[in-house]
C-alpha cells in the first residue's frame, strides 16, 4: 500500500476543522445511527467498538474508491454509502490505494489492534450493516466496485 504524506501543521488545521464539521454532520444523520445500531446488533460490539470498526473498514474503502483504483472507472458510490463516508479523513489528493484481501485485513487488524481473523469478522459485520442501508441494486453495484477478493467478504 502507498504511504500517506505527512501534513504540515499549517495544512493540518483547516483539514481538522473541516473534518470536525463533517463529523458533526455525520453524527446527526439518522442513517448513521441506524447503521451503528444494526452493527451493534449484528456484532454484539459496544457502540464505541462498532464505530471504530466501521470507521476502519469504511474509511479504508473510501480511500480506495476515491483514489481512482476502483474497478469501475465510472462507478458512483450509492448515496446511502456516501453519507456513511462523510467522517473519513480526506487530506488532499491521495495516491492510488490498491490493496488485496490480505492488506485490507492487515490494515483493519492494525487499526483495531486485533488479529486478522477478528478483522475479517469485523469487516464482514460492517458490510452486513452497510448492506442493510442499501437497495439490492446498490449492493450489486457497490460490490462490483470492490477488489475481487474483498467482494467475498462483502457479499
Amino acid at each position: 500500500m502507498a504511504e500517506r504524506e505527512e501534513m504540515t501543521d499549517s495544512d493540518r488545521q483547516p483539514f481538522l476543522n473541516d473534518l470536525a464539521n463533517r463529523r458533526v454532520e455525520f453524527e446527526r444523520d439518522p442513517n448513521f445511527h441506524q447503521f451503528l445500531d444494526d452493527l451493534c446488533r449484528i456484532s454484539q460490539l459496544s457502540r464505541d467498538e462498532a464505530e471504530q470498526a466501521s470507521t476502519s473498514v469504511l474509511c479504508l474503502l473510501d480511500q480506495h474508491l476515491r483514489s481512482g483504483s476502483a474497478r469501475l472507472p465510472d462507478a458512483h458510490i450509492p448515496d446511502s454509502v456516501e453519507k456513511l463516508l462523510l467522517a473519513c479523513e480526506r487530506p488532499g489528493e491521495q495516491p492510488a490505494l490498491v490493496f488485496d484481501r490480505d492488506e485490507f485485513l492487515a490494515t483493519i487488524a492494525d487499526d483495531l489492534q486485533c488479529d486478522e481473523a477478528v478483522a475479517e469478522q469485523r469487516a464482514s459485520q460492517v458490510f452486513e450493516a452497510l448492506r442493510r442501508q442499501m437497495s439490492h441494486e446498490e449492493i450489486v453495484h457497490f460490490g462490483r466496485m470492490l477488489p475481487a477478493r474483498i467482494q467475498n467478504i462483502f457479499f
